[in-house]
């Protein structure tokens, strides 16, 4: 092998061969440990993903559950104004009860006053 003048020998193509191989094996060596980064990012990614839907999942069900919460709620409040009500007509019905009440005593007082004043006199 002659080239510019200088003659290469079998051991020095070989030299030079091996040297090539081995910076290809070193750029090789680099892009699969770029892969295996980029493996370990996208694992990484997954599970962020799978971790952000079960936390969507779990949002999604406590979401539901306040809903419930929120309707059972106002059923309470419906219930809750209901009895009240009730209870409200309740004691306004005792309310005019009592002054019913107390007219009549008032009356029958009067009467029983004019009554003791009637047989005084007689």
């Amino acid at each position: 092998m002659a080239g510019k003048g200088k003659e290469t020998t079998l051991n020095e193509v070989l030299e030079a061969v091996n040297r090539g191989f081995t910076e290809v094996e070193k750029r090789f060596s680099k892009i699969d440990k770029r892969f295996t980064e980029n493996d370990f990012r996208i694992d990484n990614i997954e599970k962020a993903i799978l971790g952000s839907r079960v936390e969507l999942s779990n949002l999604k069900f406590e979401l539901a559950e306040t809903k419930q919460n929120i309707r059972d709620i106002k059923e309470d409040t419906i219930f809750l104004k209901d009895v009240a009500e009730k209870h409200s007509k309740i004691l306004k019905d005792l309310d005019e009860e009592r002054l019913f009440t107390l007219n009549y005593v008032k009356r029958l007082d009067n009467e029983a006053e004019k009554m003791k004043a009637h047989l005084k006199i007689a």
